[in-house]
C-alpha cells in the first residue's frame, strides 16, 4: 500500500510538473530551416512561445514547420532571411505580445502568411527590406502596442495591408521609403499615442491615407520630402493634441495651410518651425496669412486649371466643356488685388508679380471660384 501510494504520488507530481511547463521560456534563436522543419518533432505540443524568437539565416527559404504557433509571447523577428519570400507558416498567430521586426530580409516580396495577426502588444518595425512593395499581409492586424516605423524599404510604393490598424500606442514613423507616393492603406487609423514624423521620402506626394487620424500624443514632423506638394490628409488631426509642430527641408511644399495646422498656429502656446520649404509654406509668417485668407485646400474645387504652376512670366487657363469665363482677379496674402481683367483671355501676363503666393479667382456664368497660383 505505501509502495502504491509512493508511486500514484510521483506520477501527481509529473502531471503537475507538465501542467506547470513553459514552452520556450528564455526564447530561441533559429539559424537553419533544419530547425524550422523539425520543430514540431523538438517541440511536441508547443503553442505558446514565452520568450524572444529571432529567426535568421542564409538557408531559411518557409517558415511551415511552426504552423501549430498561435503566439509569441515574448516577441519575434525575422532579419537577414534572403531566401524567404513570405510569412507563410506563421498562419495561425494572432498575437505577438512583445516587439515584431522585419528588417534586412531582401528575399521577402511579401509579407503573405501572417494575415490572422490581430495585434502586436511592442513595437512594429519593417525596416530596410528592398524587395517589399506594400504591406498586404497585416490584413486583421488593429492595434499596435508600442511604436509603427517602417523605414528605408527602397521598393515600398504603399502601406496597402494596414487598412484595419485603428491605433498606435506609440510614434509612427515613416522614413526613407523612396517609392512610396502616399499614406494610402493607413484609412482606418484614429490615433497615435506618440509623434507623427515623416521625412526624407523622395516620391512621397501627398499624405491621402491618413484622413481618419484624429488625435495625437506629441509633436508632427515633415522633413525633407522632396516631392511632397501639400498637407492634405493631416486636417483632420485635433489641434489640442499637438504638442510641436516642425515642417522643414520640403522645397515643392507650397500648401500647408489645412485646419489642424491653422487651428495649431492659432494656439497661444504653439512650438513651431516652419523653413525651408516653397513659397507658400516657407515660414510660419506665411501659413498663418494662408490660413486667415481663408482659402484652404479642401475648397480648391473648380470647373477650371491654370498652368504652369509655379508659373513666371505668363500662365494659361483650361475651361471644362460649356464654361464661360467673365473676368478674373489676382489677390495677394494680404487678400489686396493686384491684376483684374475682364472678358474671355485664356491667358494672363503675371511678368510684373513679385515672387509668392497669390489666389486667382475666375467668375464664371456659373459664379466664382478660385485656386492658388505660386509665382517665381
Amino acid at each position: 500500500m505505501k509502495k502504491f501510494s509512493s508511486v500514484l504520488f510521483v506520477l501527481i507530481m509529473i502531471r503537475i510538473a507538465g501542467f506547470g511547463q513553459q514552452c520556450l521560456p528564455d526564447g530561441i534563436e533559429i539559424t537553419s530551416q533544419a530547425v524550422i522543419d523539425n520543430f514540431s518533432t523538438t517541440y511536441p505540443d508547443c503553442t505558446e512561445i514565452e520568450g524572444l524568437v529571432t529567426i535568421h539565416g542564409s538557408d531559411i527559404s518557409n517558415l511551415n514547420g511552426l504552423s501549430a504557433i498561435t503566439s509569441f509571447r515574448g516577441g519575434l523577428s525575422v532579419y537577414g532571411t534572403q531566401t524567404l519570400t513570405n510569412l507563410a507558416g506563421l498562419d495561425n498567430v494572432t498575437h505577438i505580445d512583445g516587439p515584431f521586426t522585419i528588417w534586412t530580409s531582401d528575399g521577402l516580396t511579401s509579407l503573405s502568411g501572417i494575415g490572422k495577426l490581430q495585434s502586436v502588444s511592442g513595437d512594429l518595425e519593417i525596416l530596410s527590406n528592398n524587395q517589399l512593395t506594400d504591406l498586404s499581409g497585416f490584413d486583421e492586424l488593429t492595434s499596435i502596442g508600442g511604436l509603427l516605423r517602417i523605414g528605408n524599404n527602397s521598393s515600398l510604393q504603399s502601406l496597402t495591408g494596414l487598412g484595419n490598424l485603428g491605433d498606435i500606442g506609440g510614434d509612427l514613423l515613416v522614413y526613407i521609403n523612396n517609392n512610396l507616393l502616399s499614406m494610402d492603406g493607413l484609412n482606418q487609423l484614429d490615433s497615435i499615442g506618440g509623434s507623427l514624423s515623416i521625412a526624407q521620402n523622395a516620391g512621397l506626394k501627398s499624405f491621402n491615407g491618413l484622413e481618419d487620424l484624429k488625435v495625437i500624443g506629441n509633436g508632427i514632423s515633415i522633413e525633407s520630402n522632396e516631392v511632397l506638394l501639400g498637407l492634405m490628409g493631416i486636417e483632420n488631426i485635433q489641434a489640442a493634441s499637438i504638442h510641436s509642430l516642425l515642417i522643414t527641408g520640403n522645397p515643392a511644399l507650397s500648401s500647408c495651410e489645412v485646419k489642424s495646422v491653422c487651428d495649431y498656429l492659432a494656439l497661444p502656446d504653439a512650438t513651431i518651425n516652419i523653413a525651408g520649404n516653397a513659397t507658400g509654406c516657407n515660414s510660419q509668417t506665411e501659413v498663418q496669412v494662408a490660413c486667415t485668407s481663408g482659402l484652404h485646400e479642401a475648397e480648391l474645387k473648380s470647373d477650371w486649371s491654370l498652368f504652369p504652376n509655379p508659373a513666371e512670366n505668363e500662365v494659361a487657363f483650361t475651361l471644362e466643356p460649356g464654361t464661360v469665363m467673365l473676368a478674373l482677379a489676382v489677390y495677394n496674402q494680404l487678400g489686396q488685388c493686384v491684376l483684374a481683367q475682364q472678358g474671355v483671355s485664356l491667358r494672363m501676363d503675371i511678368a510684373h508679380l513679385q515672387p509668392g503666393t497669390y489666389v486667382v479667382e475666375l467668375t464664371t456664368a456659373n459664379g466664382k471660384s478660385r485656386q492658388r497660383l505660386v509665382v517665381r
